[in-house]
């Protein structure tokens, strides 16, 4: 019985790391469909869209993932990658962004989206902490 507890945790587990990489890339490919869009008066490479995007991107990753349990501090590093590099996969293949466009932006991204996950990894317990109070 133990063993169906534990893993049924684990698929809870699993599934709140799969929430959190899905809206984080929903986000971010949403905000790049949106600034690319005829109606907009957003440019497109704007400060905003380049740090402000991968930045919440990690910050909502994270902080779903976070949210149902404690996770390491090197996961709220690594995992805003996943839905970053799945947006950015996506830019391409919808033909908004080149490859060198990519590959030049993915450093700053990734460490702004890193970044992101530890504001959103902190805010989680943080909420978490005045919850159990």
């Amino acid at each position: 019985m133990a063993g169906a507890e534990t893993g049924t945790g684990e698929f809870k587990k699993r599934n709140l790391v799969i929430l959190g990489a899905v809206v984080g890339f929903l986000y971010g490919f949403g905000l790049r469909i949106l600034a690319n869009s005829p109606s907009s008066h957003l440019a497109v490479m704007t400060m905003g869209f380049t740090c402000f995007m991968p930045f919440a991107m990690g910050c909502i990753t994270v902080y779903f993932a976070e949210i149902g349990q404690p996770r390491r501090v090197w996961t709220w590093i690594w995992l805003p990658w996943v839905p970053l590099l799945a947006a950015l996969g996506a830019t391409m293949l919808a033909l908004l962004e080149g490859l060198i466009c990519v590959a030049i932006f993915a450093p700053l991204a990734m460490i702004l989206a890193s970044v992101g996950g530890l504001v959103g990894g902190l805010a989680a317990r943080l909420i978490r902490s005045n919850r159990a109070k």
